[in-house]
């Protein structure tokens, strides 16, 4: 009696293979359980994955080049170029992100594909979402109208998103890694600290802007008096002159109180009524305090993995 042997047909799995495909996009340095079976092909794909990206990010630096005049338009047609391929590849990878994003724990089963949707509120997918964004600036290397290579320039700046997203490679080594999960692990409280400092910062700026702006007319009704011969004191320089250094927009308020609150001080602004000066005083103290808040955490975290890091390799 003969008896029919039938090979067996490898059954697709998918959630094996967007596990797979995770650690390749994501740049996992630990290579889950259940996909250790294919550790070799992974590491392989995960290194080309990881060079790709990588040079597709330093190739972004030349953008910030600017070229002579002789040669500019050659060099503006071949940035064009770079930049294009360099929007398809983060396109590329925005979405191979987006569909492996719920498969980065082992809680697939409990997670639907919208889940997926959160990517994009996500730091990482604000950053790549960013680095595409800045692929735009390559219509003003194309364009001769003034205004639009204004807007691109706007553009270009978010190349800088490019470097950061470098960096989530460099996870794959283990400094980077322990500061990547450091961040991770701290994520709310330093949320927290950092939104106590912005409402901070828009509560100073606010007094600060309204304190300046009361002084100054006040100083301005003064001049006036005291100069009551002088008919069109708008165009006046003196008279112009008093509102140097002042704040005079919310935009200029929040800069001087940001950089006050971290101790710096670059002194294009500087106070001028007695209640601002003393506002000053106040946030100057209260950032030697506050900026110690976050950079204390990150330090006494990072320390603390470092050693379970090096305790790891000792029992290993």
């Amino acid at each position: 009696m003969k008896q029919n042997f039938k090979l067996k047909k490898p059954v697709w799995n998918a959630n094996l293979t967007m596990r797979k495909l995770m650690v390749i996009i994501w740049s996992k340095r630990v290579i889950p359980t259940e996909v250790k079976s294919h550790s070799r092909t992974i590491k392989i794909w995960r290194a080309f994955y990881a060079i790709l990206i990588s040079s597709v990010c330093l190739v972004s630096a030349f953008s910030l080049i600017s070229a002579p005049e002789a040669i500019r338009p050659t060099w503006n047609k071949i940035l064009a170029v770079m930049q294009i391929m360099t929007f398809f590849v983060f396109v590329a990878d925005y979405c191979l992100h987006l569909i492996t994003f719920r498969y980065r724990d082992t809680a697939v089963k409990r997670k639907s594909f919208w889940y997926n949707l959160m990517f994009i509120i996500s730091l990482k997918g604000i950053i790549i979402l960013l680095s595409i964004l800045s692929s735009i600036s390559v219509v003003g290397l194309l364009s001769n109208n003034q205004g639009i290579i204004e807007v691109s320039r706007y553009f270009k700046s978010l190349n800088i998103f490019r470097f950061f997203r470098l960096f989530f490679i460099l996870t794959l080594f283990s400094p980077f890694a322990i500061i990547i999960d450091v961040f991770q692990k701290q994520r709310k409280i330093l949320f927290m600290v950092f939104l106590m400092i912005a409402l901070m910062i828009v509560l100073f700026a606010i007094l600060i802007l309204n304190n300046e702006r009361t002084y100054l007319a006040e100083i301005q009704s003064e001049w006036i008096k005291n100069n009551p011969t002088i008919i069109d004191y708008l165009n006046n320089a003196d008279y112009k002159a008093l509102s140097n250094n002042y704040v005079m927009t919310f935009a200029d308020s929040l800069y001087f109180t940001t950089i006050t609150l971290t101790t710096i001080g670059y002194g294009d602004f500087s106070p001028h009524a007695p209640t601002t000066r003393a506002i000053v005083t106040v946030i100057a103290l209260l950032g030697i305090a506050v900026i110690a808040i976050p950079s204390g955490i990150v330090a006494s975290a990072f320390l603390a993995d470092i050693q379970k890091h090096l305790q790891k390799g000792k029992n290993a």
